[in-house]
């Protein structure tokens, strides 16, 4: 399956013991926990968030600006990950998947090449 194709059938993920699903085992970037999912993500890098910032922008139609989020997340997330968010959305019983969600989910994923680094002074030099 090609990482821009959503699978066939929502993914059958076992809960993990903490009954969050896991998602793309082996997954060789990072991950996230997002609405009791924990989902294969890649932090974006630069020319990523430029060219979506761009690709966002008032003076790009409406169509180009959703294919560019669509295409935006599927470079970003796992294909598993990626199936599992698209089948949750679709789910109209699914309270924890709101309008809101591909923002929220966006800015996760924004935020792991964004967010200011952390220095662990405790590690050895």
């Amino acid at each position: 399956m090609s990482k821009n194709t959503v699978p066939e059938t929502a993914p059958a993920a076992p809960p993990a013991e903490d009954d969050v699903y896991v998602l793309d085992a082996g997954w060789e970037h990072q991950r996230i926990r997002f609405a009791g999912d924990d989902l294969a993500v890649r932090a974006p890098t630069t020319q990523a968030l430029t060219g979506y910032s761009l690709a966002s922008s008032k003076y790009i139609a409406n169509e180009v600006r959703n294919d560019m989020t669509g295409l935006f997340i599927s470079s970003h997330v796992g294909p598993e990950s990626y199936g599992r968010v698209i089948t949750r959305m679709m789910d109209g019983d699914d309270a924890e998947y709101t309008v809101d969600t591909v923002g929220e989910l966006m800015r996760e994923i924004v935020l792991l090449a964004t967010a200011p680094k952390v220095i662990d002074e405790s590690a050895d030099v």
